[in-house]
């Protein structure tokens, strides 16, 4: 359940950050300024939680609604604890989105 309720805590992080984004597009027309910053900043008030933790919570958010929809399912059916999808988010942060889709089913069965 604990997993369960830090993925749903995640998601919603990352759903502030693409809503702050896709606000800020709309209202400046693609000039893309720190709205990133705004969307960290409302997730550590709301959570009681330090701008790094807030950070990684918005940063993972996002990847896997964007990246990683095994992490994200696994994440989410509490099959992973929050280290082992940041874990999953780091070390494929650099490989292609080709790349991340052929070896994510391992990669996730392998974190489980």
């Amino acid at each position: 359940m604990e997993n369960m309720h830090a993925a749903r805590k995640v998601l919603l992080a990352g759903e502030l950050t693409l809503s702050a984004l896709e606000r800020d597009v709309a209202l400046r027309g693609g000039d893309i300024r720190d709205c990133g910053s705004e969307a960290i900043a409302e997730v550590s008030v709301r959570l009681g939680c330090s701008h790094t933790m807030a950070s990684h919570f918005c940063d993972l958010g996002v990847d896997l609604r964007l990246r990683l929809p095994r992490t994200r399912a696994a994440f989410l059916a509490g099959e992973l604890d929050y280290a082992r999808a940041w874990r999953i988010h780091r070390e494929t942060a650099r490989l292609l989105p080709a790349t991340v889709a052929l070896l994510e089913a391992e990669i996730v069965e392998s974190a489980k």
